[in-house]
């Protein structure tokens, strides 16, 4: 179980997460039964903050949900999110906030300074914005 924590650590890293956070997803995960914060730090060695911090950022995203149970205090949490769909919604973001507006500043510098290293760096950036139109059109299956 450990190195299946450990594994996606790394994939929410990669998101720009924590590893609290893939931690979290993986007990979640593996779990039979929703977990409550308690049982999520026992198993995950965070403490009761760090993983009620990280759970209030997986309710964000909705990869989590809460519910309280019948007769019980504590709410229980599990997962209901999709990581394909979070990564999805990441390259989009990436798109759109980050090679997108680069585009027009190329294209603004372009037309002050058409050096060779401009229109090189424009090609380059319009490949990528090219890689995530055709990732961002790929179907996601259930």
């Amino acid at each position: 179980m450990e190195e299946l924590l450990d594994q996606l650590e790394m994939i929410f890293r990669a998101r720009g997460l924590t590893s609290a956070h893939g931690r979290i997803f993986g007990a979640l995960l593996l779990a039979k039964n929703p977990l409550t914060q308690k049982e999520i730090a026992k198993l995950t060695n965070y403490s009761i903050p760090a993983v009620s911090l990280g759970l209030d950022d997986l309710l964000k995203l909705g990869l989590v949900k809460s519910k309280k149970l019948t007769g019980k205090r504590e709410k229980v949490y599990l997962i209901t999110g999709d990581l394909v769909r979070m990564f999805k919604n990441f390259l989009r973001n990436l798109k759109e906030k980050n090679v997108a507006p680069l585009l027009e500043t190329i294209k603004v510098m372009k037309t002050i300074n058409r050096t060779s290293g401009i229109l090189k760096l424009e090609k380059e950036i319009e490949r990528l914005n090219n890689y995530l139109d055709a990732l961002l059109k790929v179907q996601i299956g259930e």
